[in-house]
């Protein structure tokens, strides 16, 4: 993954552009919560405390954050670590 960015309430998000890139990913995919369901499941399952699904009403993407409400660094860290490699394995699924 190339990076990612702070949302507006503080959590860290993936890249948008590498998340247009992604198979589940987008507004026209009936699969796109699925797909992020996954990515996140693989996440906690690398030891990423503070990840969640962000689906956002009137949002044109479905995606995932890390950090929660306090930022934790190191749930930020692991997922940005892992996320690439997530997925990968997700979009396999």
């Amino acid at each position: 993954m190339r990076g990612g960015h702070a949302a507006g309430d503080g959590r860290f998000v993936g890249d948008p552009l590498a998340a247009a890139l992604l198979a589940g990913r987008g507004e026209v995919n009936p699969e796109a919560v699925d797909f992020a369901n996954r990515v996140v499941q693989c996440l906690r399952e690398k030891g990423v405390r503070y990840v969640e699904v962000v689906n956002d009403p009137g949002e044109s993407t479905v995606s995932y954050a890390f950090g929660g409400p306090n930022n934790d660094s190191e749930s930020i860290t692991l997922g940005l670590d892992h996320a690439e490699e997530c997925e990968i394995a997700s979009s396999t699924k």
